[in-house]
């Protein structure tokens, strides 16, 4: 069930959640007083009193208050309370842009496309005007309603282009965003400006023509910062052939490496959209055979020619130096779902069980008890529940003790006593609680984890630890 709003937030009534992920929920709420339906987005109580994410959750609604568009969520009220945060916004009846791409259009027609796409520039170009970046933009930041109507929305890392920068909410090598749809200097966790929103419409216009994301979802994270920084955005045409020359050609321009290579306004995007035409040429270097041939089979035919896609890598040559790792530059963010890693991950527990976070649970998958398991991620929202519960193994004690006895009596001698004493130990193991972890998700999987009785205490506390995080979710 859904938590009930203050007592000084009476006014909304709750009717069910929308959405939620690590960073808060989502509920359709009814205005009483106006008698409309209201979207309101509560802060996880987790981080109510982390001071950089209230200021960030502020920021937002800040940010949000500037916007009159017809083409991005409105802000209606900012609550602020000691124990929590509401946004209530203007609620849009429709589906996320990522959700109709994959359960119910796959590419988008171009008139369609371009229909759709034309309302985002708008949006897009009128943030701008008040020199305000929304840093993510992407199919599931993005709402399609009736008559495909588009309004862009979660404005939670939008930034104001000419206001100082606050360090303690963006720290020198803290990346924000999604990390598919970031511009080359977003990962390089650069300044930025307009033109890294403009990449990202142009990834946002790939996905939409082809129905797919440009990048494999098999790839690690690193690897995809590699490509991004480093590499040409796959050809669209070769994920879907229909695609248009002339879109082909502006989603190159977009999405250039250089941000002077690109296009330097969202009008002038828009124009070369409507003429259907670019007069600058795009600096991309063209794909040759052999690299189109890897992109390809890189969507398509992963498993089969891993080995391809390695020799490519060492080909390509790509300056490591840029994104090596150091100390004090983590590596990208996770974007397996659609919250925004806004403060840095707290590691709540590690131990033989796994570890715990407040964004994923880690756990070892197939762990018994002469077996360690393979380490395993998954995040809250697709849990449904985790359990412990004991069991002592009497009748394997019982059998080990009558079979050392045995041995014992019919060849009594020094050995088999101390056979018959280690046998007595591990009798007596057997008759202790071992315990056993069940997680179990909202699809009905479930996956267990056994441990020796000298485990147990490790088990309640990760256990304990997992329930505290877990009921945020719930």
């Amino acid at each position: 069930m859904p938590q009930q709003p203050t007592p000084s937030y009476f006014n909304y009534q709750i009717e069910k959640i929308l959405g939620q992920g690590g960073m808060g929920k989502v509920y359709l709420a009814k205005d009483t007083r106006l008698n409309r339906k209201v979207a309101i987005k509560e802060l996880n109580r987790l981080y109510v009193n982390e001071p950089t994410v209230r200021e960030r959750f502020k920021n937002e609604a800040a940010l949000l208050a500037k916007l009159k568009h017809p083409n991005i969520v409105a802000l209606y009220e900012y609550v602020e309370h000691p124990d929590t945060l509401f946004l209530v916004m203007e609620y849009i009846e429709g589906i996320p842009l990522d959700k109709y791409l994959s359960e119910h259009s796959g590419p988008i027609p171009e008139n369609k496309a371009i229909h759709i796409f034309l309302q985002l520039l708008e949006a897009c170009q009128y943030a701008h005007e008040q020199n305000i970046i929304h840093r993510d933009i992407k199919p599931s930041n993005i709402i399609l309603g009736a008559a495909d109507e588009a309004k862009i929305l979660d404005f939670g890392i939008a930034k104001a282009i000419n206001e100082p920068q606050d360090q303690k909410l963006t720290r020198t090598g803290m990346r924000l965003g999604t990390l598919y749809y970031m511009s080359p200097e977003q990962i390089r966790t650069r300044n930025l400006d307009a033109r890294s929103d403009i990449y990202s419409l142009g990834v946002t216009l790939f996905e939409m023509l082809t129905g797919k994301c440009p990048y494999s979802a098999e790839l690690s994270e690193y690897d995809v910062a590699l490509k991004v920084v480093n590499e040409p955005l796959p050809r669209a045409k070769f994920f879907y052939p229909n695609v248009p020359d002339y879109l082909q050609k502006i989603i190159d321009k977009a999405t250039a490496k250089n941000p002077e290579d690109r296009f330097q306004t969202i009008e002038a995007m828009r124009e070369a959209l409507l003429n259907k035409a670019i007069d600058i040429a795009v600096t991309q270097k063209e794909l040759n055979p052999q690299e189109q041939q890897n992109v390809v089979e890189w969507n398509f035919k992963t498993l089969k020619r891993k080995e391809d896609f390695e020799l490519a890598q060492k080909q390509a040559q790509p300056n490591f130096a840029d994104l090596a790792p150091s100390r004090n530059t983590p590596l990208p963010i996770s974007t397996q779902d659609n919250t925004h890693e806004l403060i840095e991950e707290t590691v709540l527990i590690d131990q033989v069980f796994g570890k715990i976070t407040h964004h994923y649970l880690g756990y070892y998958r197939g762990k018994d008890l002469f077996e360690k398991g393979q380490f395993k991620k998954i995040k809250w929202e697709k849990i449904e529940k985790i359990t412990l519960y004991t069991n002592r193994e009497i009748f394997s004690g019982v059998f080990l003790l009558a079979i050392f006895c045995y041995v014992y009596i019919i060849t009594w001698n020094f050995f088999t006593l101390l056979l018959l004493f280690f046998g007595f130990g591990f009798a007596w193991v057997c008759f202790l609680e071992f315990p056993t972890i069940t997680i179990t998700k909202h699809d009905g999987k479930k996956w267990r984890m056994k441990g020796w009785p000298w485990q147990l205490k490790k088990a309640k506390q990760y256990i304990q630890q997992a329930e505290k995080v877990l009921e945020n979710y719930l």
